[in-house]
């Protein structure tokens, strides 16, 4: 029998030999053991006691330690807790964590649809004034077109036409503020048509002074030819706005 070996209160300890199978000293008496985890009646003093026999290590040799089945079974619920503590807390930070980017995705499309919403409301509104500009222009030139040439030329910036075409530029301002590029580009075309009709309308008018005659029938070429390309412009800027407006959402990534 080996002497010196630890004990404690509930705890049998037995320290391994140099040969042999592991021994545990109980009491005085020697009990063998013949493999780790073995349960064992320990006799004498301690008979109708159970434990389950551990491996433990420590010091210059492993010891073989003898712990009861209630101190076993609550080592292990103890164990299987914590484990499920800690497995039950990743999966509500992982749980969370996902929940967290869902609603932040959410909340960027929505904001994202609500600031395409505002920008195509605008974008609207900019569209319709500038048409309503040209409208404005396109009538006072069909005036000027209609009735007789003045007796003297009007001075340049100083004819009816003229107020409405500085609201039209101011019209135009805002489309190129708004964009997009493309319906930015037909509202240039149509100022520019516009702008040469009324040159053009000028030359006649100077050119018929004081006849007593409309000058759309004294220019007829000329005049359809600027009546088709006001409606060839108008028609190509509002087709290119319907459009902006109708592909103008949020981008989703």
């Amino acid at each position: 029998m080996l002497s010196g070996c630890p004990r404690s209160v509930g705890i049998r300890r037995a320290c391994r030999p140099s040969a042999g199978r592991p021994t545990a000293a109980v009491d005085g008496e020697t009990q063998w053991y013949s493999m780790v985890n073995e349960r064992s009646s320990l006799g004498s003093t301690q008979a109708g006691m159970v434990g389950t026999v551990v491996r433990c290590w420590g010091g210059r040799a492993a010891e073989w330690v003898v712990v009861s089945d209630a101190v076993a079974v609550g080592l292990i619920t103890s164990v299987s807790t914590l484990v499920a503590v800690g497995l039950t807390g990743v999966t509500s930070v992982w749980v969370s964590r996902g929940q967290l980017r869902h609603q932040a995705m959410v909340t960027a499309l929505e904001h994202g649809e609500q600031r395409a919403a505002r920008r195509r409301e605008v974008r609207r509104e900019v569209y319709v004034l500038f048409l309503a500009r040209a409208d404005e222009v396109y009538r006072r030139l069909d005036q000027r077109w209609a009735d007789p040439p003045p007796q003297q030329p009007e001075a340049a910036r100083q004819d009816q036409a003229y107020p409405a075409l500085r609201r039209l530029d101011e019209a135009h301002n805002r489309v190129l503020l708004e964009g997009p590029a493309q319906v930015a580009e037909q509202a240039e075309f149509v100022v520019n048509s516009i702008g040469e009709e009324y040159r053009e309308q000028r030359r006649v008018l100077r050119a018929y002074a004081g006849v007593e005659q409309g000058a759309a029938p004294l220019e007829p070429a000329r005049h359809s030819a600027a009546v088709a390309a006001r409606v060839r412009h108008r028609d190509e800027f509002t087709r290119t706005a319907r459009q902006a407006i109708d592909d103008d959402h949020p981008a989703v990534s």
